[in-house]
C-alpha cells in the first residue's frame, strides 16, 4: 500500500499489537481515509480486518470510557483506528476486497462537503 500518512501516536498499550496499522489506517479525516481505501489492495483490507475485529468490540467500550470532546494521544488514534475499521469492513464483507464499490460510479468523483475536518 502507497498511502503511509498518519498520525504517529501510538496506540494505548492494551493495543499495541495493532500499532503497524497506525500509519495506514489512523486518520483524522474523511478524505484521508478515503484515500487509503482507494490506494488499498483486497490484502491489505483483509489483514486489518482480521487484526482488528476481534478487538472492535472492546476499542469501541474502552473509547466510550475513555474519549471525551478533548481527548488526544493515543485514545484518539484508536479511534482514528476505528473509524478506519469501520470503512475497511465493507471492502471486505461485501465487496470481495475491492477498493470500489461494484456497479458503482468512480469514488473519486465524491468529494466529501465536510472531508477535510477532522473528526
Amino acid at each position: 500500500m502507497t498511502n503511509q500518512r498518519s498520525i504517529m501516536t501510538a496506540l494505548p498499550q492494551a493495543y499495541a499489537a495493532l500499532n503497524g496499522f497506525v500509519p495506514l489506517w489512523a486518520f483524522p479525516s474523511e478524505d484521508e481515509r478515503a484515500e487509503a481505501i482507494r490506494t488499498g489492495t483486497a490484502a491489505d483490507f483483509q489483514a486489518f480486518y482480521d487484526a482488528f475485529l476481534p478487538r472492535f468490540d472492546d476499542a469501541l467500550k474502552d473509547l466510550d470510557a475513555h474519549l471525551d470532546g478533548d481527548a488526544s494521544g493515543e485514545w484518539r488514534t484508536l479511534r482514528y483506528l476505528a473509524l478506519g475499521f469501520a470503512e475497511v469492513a465493507p471492502h471486505v464483507e461485501l465487496y470481495a476486497g475491492s477498493p470500489t464499490v461494484p456497479y458503482s460510479f468512480d469514488p473519486r468523483r465524491v468529494r466529501a462537503h465536510h472531508g477535510a475536518d477532522i473528526d
